[in-house]
């Protein structure tokens, strides 16, 4: 009798359960089309997918605050240094998870651990080289009270028309006081109070400029090699971590079913991106109240090393669906394809981009689709730029800078959650393609004259999740359909093309263009914007012809 006492909650509970499991089905077959058999293999692949995007973008806050403490100066190198290790981690990747004698899913479930632990690693080299920097000496206190000696360093630090202007501001007093001379002593003096007040304004204006462009000058050599390395490695994991999980979607769901839930399984990638941003932003809102210290600001760290491992776990027990499974010996999948050698798969590779360039350059079409996805993503790295800068100049220290990063990738995934509920087909198809396609960047100009005229983060963060948003629901469906008037196999040779070299062409023009503008000629936000407005139309113009082109060309082929 004393052991019957649990059995009845234990037969009372479990029905309860299996009712809850009955109206999640039933709720997930009301939002897409799924049998009995694919709803549990779907909804782990939600939650592996909202794992992945809540990391990264956990993170994402600190990496540009990371770009920032560093300079803005050496954000184009960092720019190039990710491509550059990109090219070398990818085929490492994909030789790690294609082992001889080890299965795709436990290779899966080490790949997500090891980046996992990688991360663990970052957040105890954060915590010996703190986020935030120590406090000045007594010594450097009392030469920062000296006004002659700041007013000296920033004149050596202004670039050369600061330092034309500084030198005419002080002819200029120097003039107005000798025509002075016959008149009251306080009237003199008032003049030159007002004349010195205007000269330490610019040197003030100089100086911060100065501060943005070399970053934090108080980190030390350790403090800014972490801070690069983590900016660098974020970058290749984003890619890495998120087509991996892909490819393993696509192992799990194959063509048929992709086709109908992929879209369910996007829609967790976006959760995933609100939820980490939110989590972010209200951390660091939080710590900036307080006044927290830097080991506090990188604590994210530690989540998003428990969301990498739970989703390592969470793909590694997805079971295939594709019919594919029942014959292993002519298995596709696509993490199996990958076995060969890292070096036959570098040679392969740069085979694929070499049919796919000169695809491109055979092509009209495809060359003017080529250079419509080298300016928008110019676009998109310049705008990066720019909110980088004025970020740095608005925000004093580290945890508010991440809570304004973090307002800026909140307030964006929100927007595209929701559109992600709506018909954006409708829309487009209201448009028109040639006017989807032009309108993204045109909005872009605008932007870059507000930035011109106020550079201010309300004007970057309300006009980068605009442009996000736009981006999203115009931009990115009418892309895919530029391509359906290309013969399939030229397709899918350019495609692999575009996706890395005119991408990664397009990141490379902006950061060289940055480097020009602002780190050798010092035009700070509103000079960059100016040079990239012309850069905006442009992109306006292209992509308005191109959809009219892919709208003649769609009319041709129904003939």
């Amino acid at each position: 009798m004393l052991g019957s006492g649990p059995l009845p909650r234990q037969t009372n509970d479990s029905p309860d359960r299996n009712q809850d499991s009955i109206n999640i089905r039933s709720l997930v077959k009301k939002v897409v089309e799924a049998r009995d058999d694919e709803v549990d293999t779907l909804l782990k692949g939600f939650a592996a997918l909202f794992c992945i995007l809540g990391s990264y973008f956990l993170l994402l806050p600190i990496r540009d605050e990371a770009g920032v403490a560093l300079g803005t100066n050496q954000l184009p190198y960092l720019f190039v240094g990710s491509f550059v290790l990109t090219l070398i981690i990818t085929p490492l990747v994909s030789q790690f998870l294609v082992r001889p004698g080890v299965t795709p899913d436990k290779a899966v479930r080490q790949l997500y651990r090891l980046l996992a632990l990688s991360l663990l690693g970052f957040y105890i080299a954060y915590q010996a080289t703190p986020l935030t920097a120590q406090p000045e000496s007594h010594g450097q206190q009392g030469r920062s009270s000296n006004d002659s000696a700041l007013l000296l360093q920033a004149d050596q630090h202004a670039s050369r028309e600061h330092r034309s202007l500084l030198t005419a501001a002080h002819y200029s007093t120097v003039g107005r006081s000798r025509s002075y001379e016959g008149e009251s002593g306080g009237h003199r003096e008032a003049e030159l109070e007002g004349s010195s007040e205007g000269v330490q304004a610019l040197t003030g204006r100089s100086l911060q400029h100065r501060s943005v462009r070399i970053g934090d000058s108080s980190l030390s050599t350790p403090q800014r090699v972490v801070r690069m390395a983590f900016f660098l490695w974020l970058s290749v994991v984003n890619l890495v971590g998120l087509s991996t999980m892909w490819a393993r979607m696509a192992d799990v769901f194959g063509s048929e079913a992709g086709t109908r839930l992929f879209g369910f399984l996007g829609a967790g990638a976006t959760c995933g991106q609100l939820a980490g941003s939110l989590v972010a932003t209200v951390w660091a809102s939080a710590l900036r109240s307080r006044g927290g210290s830097g080991a506090q600001i990188v604590a994210p760290m530690l989540v998003s090393a428990a969301a990498l491992e739970v989703a390592g776990r969470i793909a590694s027990r997805l079971r295939r669906l594709s019919p594919v499974q029942a014959s292993p010996g002519k298995s596709r999948s696509p993490l199996a394809r990958q076995r060969q050698h890292v070096g036959a798969q570098l040679w392969r590779s740069f085979a694929r981009l070499w049919e796919g360039f000169k695809c491109i350059a055979a092509s009209r079409y495809l060359t003017h689709l080529s250079t419509y996805i080298v300016f928008t993503t110019a676009i998109a790295s310049l705008m990066y730029f720019e909110k980088s800068m004025v970020v740095s100049s608005a925000a004093s220290d580290a945890a508010s800078r991440m809570a304004l990063f973090g307002s800026i990738n909140s307030a964006s995934a929100f927007v595209i959650a929701l559109l992600q509920l709506a018909a954006t087909g409708r829309l487009l198809k209201h448009l028109g393609l040639a006017t989807a396609l032009a309108l993204s960047p045109t909005f872009a100009a605008a932007l870059m004259v507000g930035i011109a005229v106020s550079p201010t983060p309300l004007v970057v963060a309300s006009g980068e999740v605009l442009r996000k948003v736009l981006g999203y629901a115009l931009a990115k469906p009418a892309r895919e359909v530029l391509f359906t008037v290309v013969p399939r196999e030229d397709m899918y040779k350019a495609k692999i093309c575009i996706d890395t070299l005119v991408v990664r062409a397009g990141d490379m023009f902006a950061a060289a263009l940055f480097h020009f503008l602002d780190g050798q000629h010092h035009l700070g936000p509103s000079g960059c914007a100016a040079f990239a407005f012309p850069i905006c139309l442009g992109c306006s113009a292209v992509a308005y012809s191109l959809g009219r082109k892919q709208e003649q060309l769609a009319r041709l082929q129904q003939f």
